[in-house]
């Protein structure tokens, strides 16, 4: 299934997508979108420092999960390194494929930063869920790599955002 999503999109791609793509993946680059949207929000609302902290932390287990065990681990080859006619959107990276760290990173992300802004969630899923399909159309993971990323990120971030570890005593509200 993942050949034949990934050969799909590759034979829909456009030049004003792949440059839509590229973008998002960039953003998407060591997760630093996110903790910089930690770091806004922490500075907007002082009650929701803790949240920064989070995210910083969410993000180093997510790398450390993704990048350090598992793609070592599972060693999985890019698309490209399989299948010669996948053109690789602005050159392929050089670590392995198997999970997705921007996915992960993403995911991460957008359950800590939605958990710290409600009113915003929506904004930040879409750009997560975006991110992360930038790396399927661009031809540098397999769905199955994005998808095992983005639920790594998910169980993370579900992991670091524990309710009561956060609590500073004192401190009204969400952590």
């Amino acid at each position: 299934m993942d050949s034949e999503i990934l050969g799909w999109i590759a034979a829909h791609r456009t030049p004003w997508l792949d440059a839509v793509m590229w973008a998002l993946t960039a953003t998407g680059i060591g997760g630093v979108v996110w903790i910089a949207g930690a770091v806004a929000t922490a500075l907007v609302d002082r009650r929701r420092r803790m949240a920064a902290w989070q995210m910083g932390l969410a993000i180093l287990l997510t790398w450390a999960v993704s990048d350090g065990v598992l793609k070592p681990l599972v060693h999985r080859a890019r698309p490209d390194a399989r299948f010669e006619a996948l053109r690789v959107v602005a050159g392929p990276p050089s670590s392995l494929s198997f999970p997705s760290g921007h996915a992960s990173s993403s995911a991460a992300g957008a359950f800590m930063l939605a958990s710290a802004w409600p009113s915003a969630r929506v904004a930040f899923w879409v750009l997560a869920v975006a991110v992360s399909a930038s790396r399927i159309y661009l031809g540098v993971h397999y769905p199955s790599d994005v998808l095992a990323g983005f639920l790594i990120g998910l169980l993370v971030a579900w992991f670091v955002r524990g309710r009561t570890v956060w609590r500073w005593s004192g401190e009204r509200g969400e952590p």
